[in-house]
């Protein structure tokens, strides 16, 4: 052999990108591969240690170290074959363990977690095992950047061929091997070759258009320096059935399609990739050469419904067959092709590697087995697969990512792979969707002790189990409400008599009757009535837009519907029939001649059983028209008598608990109150402005010492923040969610919560509310529980077969809480509610729509929807009926709507007609007309058509995300009410500043933070204002007219309050010349959870200068906070008077913490004498004062200013002053910093790149907020 040392090469394509990975972690031994051979007979270990040393001696790689140019463009890495590294073959003698392989395996599992030093070498490692006298084990350890599979094949084949040469006592026969250089010339010919660009475009093309890889992972995680193995064989026998299963197919291509088989029924995807180990030799000068080329190609396989082992085979020989001359095109070339060398994006899934070689060797004769030890770095998973090629069977070895996959889930998948592979190939031509992926005594366990849930309920009704509580404890408080108080007793009566009349007026057993009212205790008295009539009460929300509550009206039919006067006007216009109205004085004196005793079924048109409809709640429609559930008494029944004994009673321990209602008698949820009240508990059915607003809840939770509180995460997150936790606050001692899924945050804070049960409530409208439950005690992570009683759930796929624990699928419900069905929809209840076959003969159960998986412990695990359905905000809503609603707008041809970062975001296509989609505004605007402000689309985008997916699907990743930084406009307030609002549109938004034509929900508002907004607005404004106001006027300039009061007299008042709650100090921030304090509004978003207070100087003129303005301030501060510390804000002449006020508090014996001047001097002696401005300059410093409607006054203010600050000298302070100087258009007589020397003992100057009539614009703002939340007690937005 010819002496190539010293011969430098470039590295092949294959070695290129294992170079880059141990570059990238030069400490992992991910790339280290191994191989053990097991020698049954004698070894001379000299001549065995000759035979390893020629054999790496041959091979140039082994002989090789790795480098790279020195080239500040990124060097060229590099192989250099030179004298191979000293290196020592171990010997190790684990004859005398008690199990000596079991210890020479982990010697060899230490051996491969040793990183490799590529530029030092050497790149492998050789030991030599003595487990016996007839019992060797030859291991080789080698890093995948010099030999693959077949390469370290090759090695071993020369191995056992020159010693059984030196045994034999002869001359070893030449290797045979190739060049290493010659396989880098190859490499680097073929990726200049035309053949390149043809292998290139069949990759490419076949990649077009194709999904996200589906995996068998329940999560993603980082490339680890090491695997989870576990192994099994296939006996001969089966390896026999797996070769005869499909006619003329190889096993390899039945095995690779029974795994694909298997990932589709794990998954339910139909579109699969794996990834395919192939060597690329054939043909090759690599065929003769110990070298790395193996490649790794995708295999694209779709599993149409009904398709069987044999076409699922069929189709894997041909996807081969197409690719095979074409594997030489790199798999890392395939990905900078497709754009994804920067992407998250996999281009496969789990791989598939079939090594159907058998390396054959004897040494000396004697019979060498090949175990395989580590295949090296594994993304997810890979199912390796070793012919022993003599008919004995396969084994089977799977290497998974143990930050993907645990231990026993590896070895799960293993074993249910293996007995599902079995079921297959004994029925090679069945449908894959008919084999049983349930391993022994799984059936049992997910049927009958995982839905272990029966118990006796009675068989009542809900007005039978009010009547006994009634009985029980008649005197007891059962509701408050809108500032009354009512006992059982009292509560009873008054629904006995509204039923009686309500049965005069056609209320029956399955008829159905309306309730339109407010949140009163009218509405809890009427939904009794109802139920005691023997009616179903049908709620509807007074919110709704009069279109929608027409079509809910239609839908229902109700023999009555019962108002108020109030409310008479939208029942007439929604086309109400026969009417009810509760304030009325002859509705009044027909209730007076009613008895208020208990009905009986002889005085009801028909007996009242626990089958009749108790409740008829709508929820969101796909065709835009809302779909009515019948909910029958014996579901809420059972409902109750669960909560009672798993959630109402433990926690009460036999005293009376106090419960909010907070939610929407339009949402089934609302039961979750109304079962603590007929278990004796004192509801509370608080108002709108309570249950909107989460500061205005928590006040109400700590007055009135609530105990329980049923509440979306959403809302709970807001809870939260607002101080749901904090120190002093009564907290209740049991709190449910439901209505949407909890994050693990949540969950977290909610579970370390002393003193509070939490319960996490689970089920939809259609099964009676709850259907699962869990105590977050009961679980670290978010899960949403198990059955309630009599509750049967199964997690099935597309067949109505049930999947394994782990696996995701379709979650359903059987049993007691599956509601009666849609209403006069037969259809969709059909499809819907279908027969159990779980169950007995004509049990139904309910497809949710949702994706589930069991866990281990038997709990289920919620992960999102198997349809379009989505959840904001705990609202449940069909993303078809919002599309069909604004489709129906004369120039919106078509429309899309999707979930982005928790709000409701809709595409819409201009009209064929028209030019232009209409403006937001208006989409808006319609939208509220038509539907409930929680189906209303904050955010609207134009796009000039709807993307989609190969399959014509609307492509809901490829829709562009909203643009909301280009949708202020950054026009100014013009008065008070103006900059109140947009200082708390900023506030509530979390943005930095919101001009008065900046639209709330552009920037991203959504409803329940429109509730928030109504409530600070009824607090400053004494404007009650309803949530569709805000959907109607959503900007500044529009919603401000709509605050019409006696506020407007008040704008110029001295104490402006920006914010008057919060936990840190109030800042008070004293008005420029100009007199007006609004612009501080500007702080609100940079200060969050800090009061604010502007102090402002409209009236000025009537003190005679500082002092006195000064002192007038204090007064007012004092109103606010009687003690210090204070922290005082002044700009420009502002600066002067919070100056005074400093020294004036300091006088009084008070701390002042902080005192912040914009750009605020003392007057020069050149500037004293001067005149005052006139009107003129007046109106170029304030370009809108002529628009604020006090054109005079302003003026009078801003030149009485003028002329008492010219003529101040200020006095001393000792307050920590931090001025904020303006740099920008600095006139050259114009005061600085040295100015205050002599009045203040300190000055922290802060350079800020603004003019001196800018200090309150946005720039300047974020400059003052950020170091004043750095300086003192104030905290600034993240």
């Amino acid at each position: 052999m010819p002496d190539r040392r010293g011969v430098r090469v470039g590295l092949t394509a294959a070695q290129e990108g294992i170079w880059t990975g141990q570059e990238f972690d030069p400490d992992s031994p991910a790339f280290n591969t191994a191989e053990y051979v097991t020698i049954h007979g004698p070894v001379d270990i000299a001549l065995f240690d000759r035979a390893v040393r020629t054999a790496v001696g041959e091979t140039d790689v082994l002989s090789a170290r790795f480098g790279e140019d020195d080239d500040e463009d990124g060097g060229q890495a590099w192989q250099e074959i030179g004298d191979c590294p000293d290196w020592t073959m171990t010997v190790v003698d684990v004859a005398g363990e008690q199990d000596p392989v079991a210890a020479a395996l982990a010697w060899m599992r230490a051996d491969l977690a040793v990183p490799v030093d590529l530029r030092r070498g050497p790149v492998f490692g050789q030991a030599l095992f003595r487990a016996g006298p007839e019992l060797f084990l030859w291991y080789q350890r080698v890093h995948h950047i010099a030999l693959d599979g077949f390469g370290l094949s090759l090695v071993a084949r020369r191995v056992a061929e020159v010693y059984t040469a030196l045994v034999a006592g002869t001359e070893p026969e030449p290797s045979g091997f190739g060049v290493l250089a010659d396989v880098v010339a190859e490499d680097l010919t073929y990726r200049d070759s035309p053949r390149f660009a043809v292998d290139r475009d069949f990759w490419t093309d076949k990649a077009e258009g194709k999904p996200v890889p589906v995996v068998l992972a329940h999560r993603s995680g980082v490339l680890a320096h090491g695997v989870v193995r576990e192994s099994a064989d296939l006996d001969g026998a089966d390896l026999a059935t797996l070769k005869n299963a499909v006619g003329a197919a190889t096993w390899s291509e039945t095995l690779t399609a029974a795994f694909a088989a298997y990932l589709h029924r794990m998954t339910g995807a139909a579109d699969l990739v794996f990834a395919l180990p192939v060597m690329a030799r054939i043909g090759s000068v690599s065929l003769r050469v110990p070298c790395m080329v193996t490649n790794v190609v995708p295999l694209w396989l779709h599993v149409a419904p009904g398709m069987s082992l044999a076409d699922l085979t069929r189709q894997v020989a041909g996807e081969l067959r197409a690719g095979r001359p074409h594997l030489r095109y790199r798999y890392e070339q395939l990905r900078r092709d497709l754009k994804l060398v920067a992407s998250e994006r996999k281009l496969f899934g789990p791989s598939v590697n079939i090594m159907p070689f058998d390396y054959g060797l004897r040494f000396a004769g004697h019979r060498g087995v090949v175990h395989n030890v580590s295949a090296g770095l594994v993304e997810d998973l890979v199912l390796h697969v070793y012919d022993r090629a003599d008919g004995s069977g396969l084994r089977i070895v799977v290497d998974a990512n143990p930050n993907c996959y645990t231990a026993d889930e590896v070895a799960t998948h293993l074993r249910r792979f293996l007995t599902f592979l079995r079921r297959l190939t004994t029925a090679p031509a069945a449908p894959i969707a008919g084999a049983d992926l349930l391993l022994d005594g799984e059936r049992h366990r997910l049927l009958t002790e995982w839905n272990d849930t029966a118990r006796v309920v009675p068989p009542v009704t809900v007005p039978d189990l009010f009547e006994e509580r009634v009985a029980a404890t008649p005197d007891r408080t059962a509701l408050v409400a809108d500032g009354g108080t009512y006992t059982f007793a009292e509560l009873n009566r008054r629904a006995n008599r509204l039923a009686r009349l309500l049965v005069e007026e056609g209320a029956a057993p399955e008829c159905h009757a309306a309730l339109l009212l407010p949140r009163t205790a009218d509405a809890i008295v009427a939904l009794f009535a109802v139920l005691k009539a023997g009616a179903g009460y049908v709620p509807i929300d007074p919110d709704h837009p009069v279109r929608r509550i027409a079509l809910t009206l239609a839908d229902s039919t109700p023999v009555v519907l019962v108002t108020t006067e109030a409310l008479r006007a939208t029942a007439e216009a929604a086309d109400a029939t026969r009417v009810v109205v509760l304030d009325d004085p002859a509705t009044a004196a027909r209730l007076d001649g009613l008895s208020d005793r208990d009905l009986t079924d002889g005085e009801r048109h028909a007996p009242l059983i626990p089958a009749n409809p108790a409740c008829l709640i709508h929820t969101s429609g796909s065709t835009g028209t809302p779909k009515g559930v019948v909910i029958e008494h014996s579901g809420l029944v059972n409902l109750f008598f669960h909560h009672r004994d798993t959630l109402i009673r433990p926690n009460a321990s036999g005293r009376t608990m106090k419960a909010v209602l907070s939610a929407s008698l339009s949402f089934d949820t609302s039961w979750e109150g109304l079962l603590w009240l007929l278990d004796g508990h004192e509801l509370h059915f608080v108002g709108e402005d309570v249950r909107r607003e989460p500061a205005a809840m928590l006040d109400y939770i700590h007055a009135r010492r609530v105990d329980f509180l049923d509440i979306t995460p959403t809302y709970a997150e807001e809870l939260l923040a607002t101080g749901l936790l904090a120190e002093g606050r009564h907290r209740p001692a049991v709190i449910a969610l439901g209505g949407e899924a909890t994050g693990p945050a949540l969950w977290s804070a909610l579970r370390a919560a002393p003193d509070i049960a939490t319960y996490n409530l689970y089920g939809p409208t259609e099964c009676t509310v709850d259907t699962l439950h869990c105590a977050l005690a009961d679980s670290p992570d978010p899960v949403v529980g198990r059955p309630i009683a009599n509750t049967r759930a199964y997690v099935l796929d597309n067949a109505l077969d049930l999947v394994p624990p782990g696996v995701v699928g379709e979650l359903y419900f059987g049993g007691a809480p599956v509601a009666r069905g849609y209403h006069e929809r037969p259809g969709l209840t059909a499809e819907r509610f279908t027969e159990d076959p779980f169950g007995l003969p004509g049990d139904r159960m309910y497809r949710t729509g949702d994706l589930a998986r069991w866990r281990p412990d038997g709990t289920l695990e919620f992960l999102g929807r198997a349809d379009d359905q989505v959840k904001v905000r705990g609202f449940r809503i069909e993303p078809g009926e919002i599309e069909s609603v604004l489709s129906g707008h004369p120039q919106v041809g078509q429309a899309a709507v999707v979930v982005r970062d928790g709000r409701l975001v809709a595409y819409v296509v201009p009209g064929d007609t028209v030019h232009t989609a209409p403006e937001p505004a208006a989409l808006r605007q319609y939208a509220a007309e038509r539907m409930p402000d929680y189906l209303v689309p904050p955010a609207y985008v134009v796009v000039d058509r709807l993307p989609r997916t190969t399959n014509g699907k609307l492509d809901r990743a490829a829709l562009p995300a909203p643009d909301h930084a280009a949708l202020t406009t950054g026009r100014p307030p013009r008065d008070r009410r103006e900059a109140v609002l947009c200082g708390m549109f900023a506030d509530l938004l979390g943005v930095e500043t919101v001009g008065i034509d900046d639209d709330f929900f552009s920037l991203g508002g959504h409803s329940l933070l429109v509730g928030r907004l109504i409530g600070r607005i009824r607090t400053e404004f004494g404007v009650k204002l309803g949530i569709r106001a805000v959907f109607e006027a959503p900007t500044v300039a529009t919603l401000a007219p709509r605050l019409t009061t006696e506020a407007d007299e008040n704008a110029y008042e001295p104490l402006l309050p920006l914010r008057t709650n919060g936990s840190g100090p109030p800042l008070f921030c004293v008005a420029p010349a100009t007199g007006l304090a609004w612009a501080y509004a500007g702080l609100l978003a940079r200060l969050p959870d800090q009061p604010l207070y502007g102090l402002q100087l409209v009236g000025a003129d009537q003190h005679a200068g500082v002092a006195e303005l000064a002192a007038d301030l204090v007064r007012h501060i004092r109103s606010v906070q009687r003690t210090g510390p204070y922290h005082l804000l002044g700009a420009s002449f502002g600066g002067l008077v919070a100056h005074e006020v400093a020294a004036q508090l300091e006088e009084d014996g008070d701390r002042v913490e902080v005192l912040a001047l914009l750009d605020a001097y003392p007057f020069p002696d050149s500037m004293r004498d001067q005149q005052a401005p006139t009107e003129d300059e007046f109106a170029r410093h304030v370009p809108d004062a002529a628009g604020f409607g006090a054109f005079d006054r302003l003026y009078r203010t801003y030149a009485h200013c003028a002329r008492i600050g010219s003529v101040w000298t200020p006095r001393h302070t000792s307050a920590a002053v931090v001025l904020f100087a303006a740099t920008e258009e600095r006139a050259p007589d114009w005061p600085g910093p040295d100015s205050w020397q002599s009045h203040v003992d300190g000055l922290d100057v802060r350079p800020v790149a603004a003019t001196h009539h800018g200090m309150t614009e946005a720039a300047a703002l974020d400059v003052v907020g950020a170091v004043l939340a750095g300086r003192t007690g104030l905290r600034r937005a993240s």
